[in-house]
């Protein structure tokens, strides 16, 4: 862990049909993957950036608010591609994170 942004990241991503995906936990660093393990770049791209606290269950609420709050009426959508949770702090009882939406603007 030796880049920036720092600190643990979640990385999910629903496959087309919505009814599972991929998650991982990975960190930031110039060195190269250990053995067993891979290397995921993130392409450049808009963010909407959510920020959370609390328990870790309350993570996926704060996923359910931007689906059934922000979403509808931002102007975006999710861009169908990795998302990513930014854990700040490691506290198991009142943990700080961000959530990354990668989005689009909705065309009409």
């Amino acid at each position: 862990m030796n880049g920036e942004p720092t600190g643990l990241f979640g990385l999910s991503m629903a496959n087309e049909s919505g009814d599972g995906g991929y998650y991982y936990i990975c960190v930031v660093t110039d060195k190269p993957a250990p053995r067993g393990m891979f290397e995921t770049i993130i392409p450049k791209h808009n963010w909407a950036i959510f920020s959370g606290e609390g328990k870790p269950s309350t993570i996926a609420s704060l996923f359910n608010r931007i689906y059934s709050e922000w979403q509808p009426t931002s102007g975006y959508k999710w861009a169908d591609m990795i998302d990513v949770e930014v854990y700040l702090d490691n506290s198991p009882e009142d943990m700080r994170y961000e959530v990354w939406m990668p989005v689009v603007k909705k065309t009409i």
